[in-house]
């Protein structure tokens, strides 16, 4: 009886440890796969951001003061640093999916193209879930007229482009990018 008892105990020992070890390993690669995913994220906005800062340093005039309806912004802009002809560059968001999430329900994703002269040159990834234009004035309030711009400030919303479903924790899904811009050659514009 007490080499019975022994094994049982033995036994419920060792799941008990084993169960634990399977608890951390499972918790460990939940938080691999997160920052991954945010890195992934991370990366693909920094791409996007990277060629949207270097249209926005040479911006030469905007031709709307807002985004308009359809989500649409325009600006002339030198797009090669050896050519000075001066083309229209746009960034039109358009929608890719819709998708349900438990934490905030169904949610439009977006893709933001980037258009020289018709063409499409680009874009973002495919998860953007927030993107807003302003044109400023000197002073950092809405621009009254295209002839008041000297500042564009852009901000967007992306989320993972991979879900990692966790039952307990935090969890990142989205990250915030936005920028104030000053465009040298819309500032001369005044001049």
């Amino acid at each position: 009886m007490q080499f019975l008892m022994d094994n049982i105990v033995a036994s419920i020992v060792g799941a008990t440890v084993l169960l634990m070890m399977v608890a951390t390993h499972h918790r460990n690669q939940v938080a691999s796969a997160e920052a991954t995913s945010f890195y992934m994220l991370q990366q693909q906005v920094l791409d996007f951001t990277s060629s949207l800062q270097r249209d926005m340093q040479n911006v030469s005039s905007v031709n709307d003061l807002t985004e308009k309806t359809d989500s649409t912004f325009s600006f002339m802009a030198q797009v090669s640093p050896t050519d000075t002809t001066k083309r229209l560059v746009t960034y039109r968001r358009k929608k890719v999916e819709s998708r349900y999430r438990k934490d905030v329900g169904t949610r439009d994703y977006y893709q933001i193209e980037r258009l020289v002269a018709g063409v499409v040159t680009g874009g973002s990834i495919g998860t953007i879930t927030a993107w807003d234009v302003r044109v400023l004035n000197e002073e950092g309030n809405p621009a009254s007229a295209v002839g008041d711009a000297r500042q564009i400030r852009i901000s967007l919303e992306a989320a993972s482009p991979v879900d990692v479903n966790v039952r307990d924790g935090v969890t990142i899904r989205d990250t915030r990018w936005q920028s104030t811009f000053r465009p040298r050659m819309l500032r001369d514009s005044s001049l």
